[in-house]
């Protein structure tokens, strides 16, 4: 049952076969401080068998039901604390592709679902696909607070980055004009409102008469920048020019003790604490709180360190998707 699902994913074992995994991070029963360190959580390592994905997952969303979704390159899955189900096994119906590399679970209960050639919306057994995002790669979701449903994509017809909006099944999209360069990544909505998307040539604070840059840098290839929120309302961007913080308008480099390479993708989480996760490719997961920072990686148990996705559910658990090393 989906009330379960999250009791009972507390207590699974390592037991699935190795092809790729989900690590999950659970407060100790105890209770944790703010500040506790990364090694203090409990850590249940799921590996893929008995319904799950023979592919790294991308993208997580978790629905009112409670219902885990996991977004993959070969398709979608649903995970209920014990087992992993596919997508057709499901709702007997076909995506228009196998791969999911976005979700956004609505508030109304419906799942949005971005992939490579567009944008459908699984809600009360209707699959309904948006025309004028067909052809779009959807890289980003996010649910405005008046149900607006904001898309980052691009378009590899015209190699140009797009923000979308749909409103009452109505599509606007902007970018066309070139403005945000070859795509458009993430979306963030801050505490005051206002709309921010991290593009392949900066950072743009939204609006649509004339959208503000607050930043300009080109993406190279393989990157991949992303966006978070602090609880004091400052933006964490996660771009070429490393990790930074802006705050009343002004830029922060954060330091981290990893060392980024050129091109390569860090993932960004703030959780509901206020505690700054950092996913890398190549070192593992980071963890910043006030000041304190934790490293967790494959010498210290997390289940590789290639860390392709961050996701905190309704419960205050993160889960992390990692790509197992070789052998």
């Amino acid at each position: 049952m989906p009330s379960m699902m999250f009791r009972t994913a507390k207590r699974l074992a390592a037991t699935l076969a190795a092809i790729s995994l989900i690590s999950l991070w659970c407060r100790a029963a105890s209770g944790l401080d703010a500040s506790s360190s990364a090694n203090s959580y409990a850590h249940t390592a799921i590996r893929m068998r008995d319904g799950f994905p023979k592919a790294p997952v991308v993208a997580f969303a978790q629905t009112p039901d409670g219902y885990l979704w996991l977004g993959t390159q070969l398709g979608l899955f649903r995970f209920d604390g014990v087992q992993g189900a596919a997508w057709p096994q499901l709702t007997g119906r076909t995506l228009p592709s196998d791969w999911a590399g976005s979700l956004l679970a609505g508030r109304d209960g419906a799942l949005w679902i971005g992939s490579n050639v567009g944008l459908v919306r699984w809600g009360d057994g209707k699959l309904i696909e948006y025309p004028a995002l067909r052809g779009l790669g959807v890289h980003s979701l996010l649910e405005d607070r008046d149900g607006t449903i904001w898309v980052a994509a691009e378009s590899e017809a015209t190699s140009t980055g797009r923000l979308c909006a749909i409103r009452g099944g109505v599509v606007v999209c902007y970018g066309e004009d070139g403005r945000f360069g070859s795509s458009v990544y993430d979306l963030l909505r801050d505490d005051a409102g206002r709309l921010w998307l991290v593009a392949s040539n900066g950072l743009w604070r939204w609006s649509p008469g004339v959208p503000t840059v607050y930043s300009r840098f080109d993406v190279r290839q393989n990157a991949w920048p992303s966006l978070a929120a602090t609880p004091e309302r400052a933006l964490v961007v996660s771009s070429p020019e490393g990790i930074q913080l802006l705050e009343q308008g002004k830029f922060h480099k954060i330091p981290v003790p990893i060392t980024v390479s050129q091109g390569e993708r860090v993932t960004i989480l703030v959780d509901h604490k206020g505690a700054l996760w950092l996913g890398t490719q190549r070192q593992g997961l980071i963890r910043i709180q006030q000041g304190h920072m934790d490293r967790f990686d494959t010498a210290s148990g997390l289940s590789g360190d290639n860390v392709l996705a961050l996701f905190e559910d309704h419960e205050g658990n993160i889960w992390a998707s990692t790509k197992l090393r070789p052998g």
